[in-house]
C-alpha cells in the first residue's frame, strides 16, 4: 500500500455525490465518487418493498402511481386535487409503531416534488403531524408544515425539487403552522419544539389539496417520502419488475441484491438522471453488484439501535464496461459493534463509521493493484 493511499485512509472529508451527503474516511483518492457510492451504498442503504399490510406507509384519496417514461427511474407517485370530484385531495400516509413517537422523536421529515404544470398554493403541499394534545391516543389537531418559498408558499418551480429536511429549521423560515395545536400561524420548528416535544404523533401525511387556487385542479408528483429512517419510493409502490424480481432501477429486495450501475443506482435514491450523470462521473457506467443479509436489513429499519447484528453486506465494482472508468474494486463490510472509526483492527481490517468494520477493500485500476483492507480470515462472521 503507497505512502498517500495510507495517508488518505485518515483524512476525514465530507462529500456530496448528488445523491446524498455523507462523511467518511476517504481512501484511494483516485477513485473518487467510487469510494462515495460504495460506501454509501453499504451504509445509507435503504431496501424497499411494495406498500403492503405491515408497512407503515398507503395512499390515500385521488393518490396513484404512475409511469412517466421510459428511463431508469420513470416512477412517481401522483397526487391529485381535482375539485370537481367527490375526493379533492390526494396524498401518502405514514402510520407510526404502537410503541409510540413523539415530536421530539422526529428528525428526518422530507420529500422530492415536482408541481409540473401547476403550482404549490393553498396550503399545498404540506407536510400534516398529528399530535395528541391530551394522552388518550387520538389526535386533537396538525401541525401543518408547507412546502415552497417562504412566506407564501407559492411560486414552485415546474421541475423535481427537494424538500430538504424540514426537521431543525432556523427561526428565520416561518414554514410551521401551529394554530391547531395552541401556536401561531407564521410559527417556527423550535417553538413546535418547546411546546409539543413530548407530545404523541398519531400520524403524518403528506397532503395536496390546493385544487381550488389551481383553476380546479393541483396535480403534484411527489417520491423519495422520508419520516426518520422510514423512506417511501414510488418504485416499491409500483415500479415495474421483470420475471427475475429486479425493479427498474436493479433492486431486487426479495433476493437482497442489486444489480445495475452507479447510475442507477444513485437514481434509486432519488436524484434525476441529470444529477446522477455528473456526480457519479467517470464511474457512472460502471457495473455495480451489491448483496447483502436480513440482519442488514433489521439493522436500518432500526437504525442499528438494537445489537448485536449479523449483519454484512459486498460491494463489487466493474468500470471494464463501454463507458466504465477502467477501475475493478471489491468491499466487504460487517457489522462489529463499537469501534474507533478509522482505526486499523487487529484482524487487518478497520473501522467505518463507529461500528462497522470493512474487512475486504480491494482492486485494481491503471496505476496497479492495491490492498487497502485484508482482515483474516476475510469471511463474515469472523
Amino acid at each position: 500500500m503507497g505512502f498517500e493511499t495510507a495517508i488518505a485512509r485518515r483524512v476525514s472529508t465530507q462529500v456530496s455525490t448528488g445523491c446524498v451527503s455523507v462523511g467518511f474516511p476517504q481512501r484511494a483518492p483516485r477513485f473518487g465518487a467510487v469510494v462515495v457510492a460504495i460506501l454509501v451504498a453499504a451504509f445509507v442503504f435503504t431496501p424497499l418493498g411494495a406498500v403492503s399490510a405491515d408497512s407503515p406507509w398507503s395512499l390515500f384519496g385521488e393518490a396513484s402511481v404512475v409511469k412517466l417514461g421510459a428511463g431508469t427511474n420513470p416512477w412517481a407517485i401522483e397526487l391529485v386535487s381535482d375539485t370537481s370530484l367527490e375526493t379533492a385531495y390526494a396524498g401518502v400516509a405514514f402510520q407510526p409503531s404502537a410503541e409510540g413517537l413523539t415530536f421530539a422523536d422526529l428528525y428526518q421529515l422530507s420529500t422530492d416534488f415536482n408541481v409540473g404544470t401547476t403550482d404549490c398554493g393553498g396550503g399545498s403541499p404540506r407536510f400534516q403531524v398529528n399530535i395528541d394534545l391530551d394522552g388518550d391516543g387520538v389526535d386533537d389537531g396538525n401541525i401543518f408544515i408547507y412546502l415552497g418559498p417562504a412566506p407564501n408558499f407559492v411560486g414552485c418551480p415546474a421541475e423535481w425539487q427537494p424538500s430538504g429536511n424540514l426537521v431543525g429549521l432556523p427561526d428565520t423560515d416561518k414554514r410551521y403552522d401551529l394554530s391547531q395545536v395552541g401556536g401561531t400561524f407564521y410559527d417556527t420548528y423550535a417553538n413546535a419544539l418547546a411546546t409539543l416535544g413530548a407530545m404523541r404523533v398519531t400520524g403524518i401525511q403528506l397532503v395536496v389539496d390546493g385544487g381550488w387556487t389551481a383553476a380546479g385542479q393541483q396535480t403534484i408528483l411527489v417520491d423519495n417520502v422520508r419520516v426518520n429512517d422510514h423512506q417511501l419510493m414510488s418504485r416499491g409502490v409500483g415500479g415495474e419488475k421483470s420475471a427475475r424480481g429486479f425493479d427498474a432501477n436493479g433492486y431486487n429486495e426479495n433476493a437482497r441484491i442489486f444489480v445495475g450501475t452507479g447510475i442507477s443506482w444513485c437514481m434509486a435514491r432519488g436524484s434525476s438522471l441529470e444529477t446522477c450523470t455528473a456526480s457519479m462521473a467517470p464511474f457512472g457506467e460502471d457495473k455495480l453488484v451489491m448483496k447483502w443479509n436480513a440482519e442488514w436489513d433489521r439493522g436500518n429499519a432500526e437504525g442499528w439501535a438494537n445489537p448485536p447484528y449479523a449483519a454484512w453486506e459486498s460491494n463489487h465494482w466493474n468500470g471494464n464496461v463501454e463507458g466504465g472508468s477502467g477501475s475493478i474494486w471489491q468491499y466487504k463490510i460487517q457489522w462489529v459493534g463499537p469501534c474507533t472509526e478509522g482505526a486499523d483492527l487487529s484482524d487487518g481490517g478497520y473501522c467505518i463509521w463507529g461500528q462497522f468494520e470493512v474487512l475486504m477493500d480491494q482492486g485494481h485500476d491503471v496505476s496497479g493493484h492495491d490492498w487497502l483492507a485484508h482482515a483474516t480470515p476475510t469471511g463474515y462472521g469472523a
